[in-house]
């Protein structure tokens, strides 16, 4: 290794700094005690800059920074459809997996409902007639009332979204709407 940057404003390259660090004693030590240090912006650099040995690995496996409510949403839809993989998707616990949508056992959805963009119904959740869900999360025993339109969303467990309502980014919880910053 040559360099080491660190969340940039405006990266250089399309690899990111994660994983599990295995460091010499020796470097350790050389951390003052009783301060706090950033290891990817003080110990990482430090090292390169003094010839010491860094080694990394590339992998070109998926990964995404989750750290807003959009890239949360962005990643549980990327799941869904097939961008990205998981485990936890196995045929014990998923009723239908489409390329547009995951409906977990146990979700209840109304043969007129329309789910795309990626959504995922968990087990519990009940989908009423007519509703239309896109890109969305809706967690274990929320309800989707009839010919609701929900977009862009997570659905909290136990949430209720009544009739006809129509939600678009935001986070819904058992009686506030939050929305979600695009």
């Amino acid at each position: 290794m040559t360099a080491f940057l660190e969340k940039m404003e405006n990266p250089i390259t399309n690899t990111i700094n994660a994983g599990c660090y295995v460091f010499k004693s020796s470097v350790v030590q050389a951390i003052p005690q009783d301060t706090v240090i950033s290891v990817e912006r003080q110990t990482f650099p430090d090292l390169v800059s003094n010839h010491g040995k860094v080694f990394g690995f590339i992998d070109d496996s998926y990964w995404l920074d989750i750290g807003t409510p959009k890239a949360l949403l962005k990643g549980a839809k990327d799941l869904v459809t097939g961008a990205a993989e998981s485990a936890a998707l196995n045929e014990s616990n998923v009723l239908i997996h489409t390329s547009d949508f995951l409906v977990m056992k146990g979700a209840v959805v109304d043969p007129s409902a329309v789910l795309d963009g990626g959504t995922c119904v968990s087990a519990g959740a009940v989908v009423g007639a007519g509703a239309h869900i896109t890109g969305s999360v809706i967690e274990p025993n929320a309800t989707i009332g009839a010919d609701s339109q929900v977009a862009d969303s997570f659905v909290s467990a136990g949430a209720i979204i009544e009739n006809s309502a129509k939600i678009s980014a935001a986070f819904v919880t058992n009686g506030e709407i939050i929305s979600i910053p695009q």
